[in-house]
């Protein structure tokens, strides 16, 4: 028998131990039954490889193989210290095979923490640097996600280990990277605050490296903190250059301005000529938005802000731009109001001037709004030329908050092929809201007839009846306004908001009217019962449901008749004017025939007349609402209570996607969800969550009541036109998840449902109005 000071480990000896009692642990039915039975005679020299392994004071292996249980032999491996890295790893594998055979259950627990500690790390650093190249290419522009569900599983494993003993009790050499594992996992799931205390909490043990540098770096971008961004940004790159987002030695950053899930934008500095610089870093850009922006250097203008740089890089894109000491056009009107008419005019011809100039070179902008027009007080710059490409980036136009969203001609927001003419639609749009505060009210009575005129043709929806480019506009304004009585006797005066026509076109060319209490403003509809905008939703088919849950399944095809959804969904604003309005009324004529009791449709919580408790908080959702509250309410304001189907396409479209912006997990900067905030937000707080047909607070901040009763085997029996479920179940179903539910639980397609009287500070509703008068709801 060998002792402990005798034994001289070789690498191969020790490897082919290993799969011996890899192989024994494999065989082992019994755990009574001796391991000898399991060798075989081959096997002879590998149980001295073992007894040299193992062989303790007094006790060989092989007695221990005759005499002992399984679990005398885990105290052995257990208490084995391995020097060698690499041995050691390979040992934890079995020591959790070993652990995992074992009944007793407090030795278990012991030898499983401790050892898939040492292996799962080891799993995770294999798995790292099978694809560190890229986690390094990437940092700079945006972090990728885990590699797998196994990777995923581990490190939240190993992350909630470490959070026991404490990262003062993991070897020095293993904290970066384990640092690491777990910062990338909590970055994937969008956890940035954990991400930015997880680093500062192992940088005080003494650990740093630009790695973790840049983490931080991205973790505080997310969360809109600037100045630790660009500290760790620059830590980052002092200690290894290549971590720059530009060459190091030519151009320095010196600020972040903004980030969004389309862009970041730094002010820096060119060192080489020593003229400060705007810096936008691409995410994911497709190839031919690099093309387009480098193909919009050539455009030399006064008043169009020069690109002097492109470089197309891993994961992304970085455009280096002249400076221009301004502030977006949007900002400038929602702080000082709109412009007066002299300087309307003056300002819309240095917009319409730059943009012909870019239309002369056959190059349109296609995402043209106030945002992307910079102001100084006197003078503009238009930037972001070459940006659009149609559907090719991400979710296309929901990319962008439904505020620019409104500026775009139908067809960019559709995908569709871009033309100068939806430069027009846009730039129509800018003029009416440079002069009025409200790009969606073209006919407002304080334009003047003659450039009412001009914004009118521009706004076509069919883009064959606009102006065929900027410059048809420039000299048809100009024309206006060396003339304004004749072009009010030449062209009638489009109708005002309160004439607007009853009706509206859906997509697919049919006219449908509308009921006196609603009003068509542009490409939007106005309810003015409640104060609510509403958004068309015409008649097609779309796959409803989802495999994740039996309650979702199966898929199905369904089919709706044309109906208006709110953009929003109600606020305490407008239901406090409904609890107006009806406060001397009859409340049994706005009750559901089925509501046996009717004392008040009060919201819990709101105990006076003048409700102060919600006072201060007029545009987030009502909440404290049950399903009879909304009921009436929506029977007030003219409308309905969505079917699940109605809200489900609302929230989906027509391409199967997963959330209201994409396929994209939710981050805090989508959605209000998993009680990151702990309340409700104001509605709209979320602008790039917009769905496809520009519905907005689909998921997260409240779930909504439906129309429908819930049944989880309903998609089984339903009808595929028009479904509803008027059983007399008390549920009733709630879509789109709240801010106390977790990820899981804000999808589109996610079925929840809460008995008909309950008021909860996480269920509000949205209405809806079928525009098809025979739809038997």
């Amino acid at each position: 028998m060998l002792d402990n000071e005798a034994k001289v480990w070789d690498h191969s000896q020790i490897t082919r131990a290993i799969q011996v009692l890899e192989m024994m642990l494999e065989t082992q039915i019994n755990i009574k039954l001796p391991l000898l039975v399991n060798l075989s005679q081959n096997d002879v020299g590998d149980i001295g490889i073992l007894q040299i392994l193992f062989s303790t004071e007094g006790i060989s292996f092989l007695e221990l193989l005759h005499e002992g249980p399984l679990e005398d032999l885990c105290n052995e491996i257990y208490n084995l210290e391995l020097e060698d890295t690499r041995i050691a790893y390979q040992m934890s594998s079995v020591r959790r095979q070993v652990a995992s055979s074992i009944c007793s259950s407090n030795l278990q627990r012991e030898i499983s923490s401790t050892c898939y500690f040492n292996s799962s790390l080891h799993d995770v650093i294999q798995m790292l640097a099978a694809r560190n190249a890229s986690i390094r290419n990437a940092l700079p522009y945006d972090l990728v996600d885990c590699a797998s569900k196994k990777e995923e599983d581990i490190v939240q494993n190993l992350a909630e280990y470490v959070q026991g003993i404490g990262w003062e009790n993991v070897p020095f050499g293993e904290r970066e990277e384990l640092l690491l594992c777990i910062g990338y996992h909590y970055f994937s799931k969008s956890f940035y605050v954990d991400v930015s205390n997880l680093i500062m909490e192992v940088m005080e043990t003494g650990v740093a490296n630009p790695l973790i540098y840049m983490l931080y770096f991205k973790a505080a971008l997310k969360c809109k903190e600037y100045d630790a961004a660009l500290e760790a940004y620059n830590a980052a790159v002092d200690s290894s250059p290549s971590f720059a987002i530009l060459p190091a030695d030519r151009y320095e950053v010196n600020s972040v301005l903004s980030t969004n899930i389309f862009e970041e934008i730094y002010c820096g500095l060119d060192k080489s000529i020593n003229i400060p610089i705007f810096i936008k870093v691409l995410k994911n850009p497709p190839s031919q938005a690099v093309e387009n922006i480098k193909e919009s250097g050539k455009l030399k203008h006064s008043k169009i802000l020069e690109v002097l740089d492109v470089k197309q890089v891993a994961k992304g894109a970085v455009v280096v731009t002249e400076y221009f000491e301004s502030v977006p056009l949007m900002q400038y009107i929602a702080e000082n109001g709109p412009l007066d008419l002299d300087r309307w005019q003056e300002i819309a011809m240095q917009i319409l001037g730059a943009v012909a100039h870019a239309h002369d070179f056959g190059l349109a902008h296609g995402y043209l709004s106030p945002h992307s027009i910079l102001y100084d007080g006197e003078n503009i710059k238009m930037s972001n030329f070459g940006f659009c490409v149609g559907d090719l980036w991400g979710e296309g136009i929901n990319q962008y908050s439904f505020e620019q969203a409104t500026y775009f001609a139908p067809e960019v927001r559709k995908s569709e092929a871009l033309a100068l003419s939806s430069d027009v639609y846009s730039l129509g749009k800018i003029l009416s809201y440079l002069l009025t505060g409200n790009a969606n009210d073209p006919f407002n009575d304080s334009i003047p007839d003659h450039v009412r005129s001009v914004i009118a043709k521009s706004i076509k929806y069919d883009h064959n009846e606009r102006y065929a480019n900027a410059e048809e506009i420039f000299k048809s304004l100009v024309e206006s306004l060396a003339n304004p009585s004749e072009s009010r006797q030449s062209t009638p005066a489009e109708p005002k908001a309160a004439e607007s026509p009853k009706f509206i076109m859906d997509q697919n060319g049919k006219k449908i009217s509308l009921p006196e209490h609603m009003t068509v403003k542009g490409d939007k509809v106005y309810n003015n019962k409640d104060g609510s905008v509403m958004v068309l939703i015409s008649e097609g088919s779309f796959s409803m449901g989802s495999t994740e849950r039996n309650s979702e399944s199966p898929i199905h095809d369904v089919h709706l008749s044309s109906y208006l959804l709110d953009l929003y969904p109600v606020t305490n604003k407008q239901y406090m004017r409904f609890l107006q309005e009806t406060s001397k009324m009859d409340l049994t004529q706005l009750a559901h025939p089925k509501q046996t009791k009717v004392n008040n449709f009060k919201p819990k919580g709101w105990r006076t007349p003048e409700y102060s408790a919600f006072s201060d908080l007029p545009n987030s959702p009502v909440i404290f609402v049950d399903w009879w509250d909304a009921w009436a309410y929506a029977k007030w304001a003219g409308k309905s209570l969505p079917t699940e189907a109605e809200w489900e396409k609302a929230a989906r479209g027509n391409d199967g996607r997963m959330y209201p912006w994409g396929q994209d997990l939710p981050t805090t900067a989508m959605a209000n969800f998993g009680g990151n905030i702990g309340k409700t937000t104001p509605v709209g707080s979320y602008p790039e969550a917009m769905s496809p047909y520009g519905c907005l607070d689909m998921v997260g901040n409240i779930s909504e009541w439906c129309y429908d009763t819930y049944d989880p085997n309903f998609y089984r029996v339903a009808r595929s036109k028009n479904p509803v479920n008027r059983s007399d179940k008390l549920s009733r179903v709630v879509r789109g998840g709240s801010w106390t539910d977790a990820v899981t639980s804000i999808r589109n397609t996610v079925r929840g449902c809460w008995m008909n009287t309950v008021r909860y500070n996480f269920i509000g509703f949205r209405c809806v109005y079928r525009l098809d008068p025979d739809v038997d709801i």
